[in-house]
C-alpha cells in the first residue's frame, strides 16, 4: 500500500517580527515497506527548541522505520514508551554538544504515526491533535496533552513524559488517511469544547490527488 505524505511548517506573523526561527519541525520515511511520519513543535521558552524538534523528528521516524515489528509486538506500553524516550533521550544529549546547550533548551512536543502491512501506531507528547479519515469522517485518534494550565503542556524533556505519552496501537482496518498538527493549527481545526476536528479536513484528504492513503502534518507557529 502507497502512502502519500503531505508537510507544511509556516513561520507566524509573531516569530517573523521578533526574529524567532519557525519552532515546528516534520519528517517522513518510507522504509521496507514502513511509512512513518512525525511532527515536533519546539517550546516557545526554549532558546534552541527548533534544533530539538528537527532532530527528534529525524530520529524517531528512523527507529520505527527499523523497529516497528518489535513496537507493535511488544505487549508491554511502559516498555515501548520507555524505549522511545531512550531513542529521543539520546538523540538531544547527542545535539547538546554539538550545539553547546542544555537538554532543556531543546524541549519540543512529538507527534508520530507509523503504518506497516495494516496496522498502526501513534504516539503523542504534549499538545496538538492527531486525527485519522475513516469512512468520510475525520476522527480524533490523540487530543491534546496540557499541564496545570491551558498554556503549559508537555515535552520530551519533561520529567513526566512517559506519563503524559500516549501510545496507541490497532489495524487500520477502513482508516485511509491520518492528520497530525501542533498548537497553531490546532486553533484553527480543532473544537476544544466539542473535542472533534472541523469537518473541512475530510475534505482535503478526500482528494484524488492524496489518495490511496495519506499522512499530513500541518504546523504553525505564531
Amino acid at each position: 500500500m502507497c502512502w502519500v505524505t503531505v508537510q507544511s511548517a509556516v513561520q507566524g506573523r509573531g516569530h517573523l517580527s521578533s526574529g524567532t526561527p519557525c519552532q515546528d519541525k516534520t519528517f517522513s520515511i518510507v522504509k521496507d515497506g514502513c511509512s512513518v511520519c512525525a511532527l515536533a513543535d519546539g517550546a516557545g521558552s526554549a532558546s534552541h527548541s527548533h534544533f530539538g524538534a528537527e532532530a527528534v523528528t529525524r530520529a524517531i521516524c528512523n527507529f520505527m522505520a527499523d523497529n516497528f515489528d518489535f513496537v507493535i509486538d511488544e505487549e508491554n506500553g511502559v516498555a515501548v514508551k520507555k524505549h522511545i524516550l531512550e531513542v529521543v533521550g539520546q538523540r538531544l544529549d547527542a545535539l547538546c554538544a554539538e550545539q553547546g546547550c542544555s537538554v532543556r533548551d531543546l524541549a519540543s512536543t512529538l507527534l508520530f504515526v507509523a503504518v506497516k502491512a495494516g496496522k498502526f501506531v501513534i504516539c503523542h507528547i504534549g499538545d496538538g491533535v492527531i486525527g485519522y479519515f475513516k469512512n468520510g469522517k475525520v476522527l480524533v485518534a490523540s487530543h491534546p496533552e496540557n499541564g496545570e494550565f491551558a498554556n503549559t503542556t508537555v515535552f520530551t524533556t519533561s520529567n513526566n513524559a512517559i506519563a503524559g505519552m500516549k501510545l496507541i496501537k490497532g489495524n487500520l482496518n477502513q482508516i485511509s488517511g491520518f492528520v497530525l498538527m501542533s498548537d497553531g493549527s490546532e486553533n484553527s481545526f480543532y473544537n476544544k469544547q466539542k473535542k472533534v476536528l472541523s469537518p473541512s479536513l475530510a475534505r482535503l484528504l478526500s482528494k484524488k490527488w492524496l489518495k490511496p492513503c495519506t499522512f499530513s502534518a500541518a504546523t504553525f507557529s505564531f
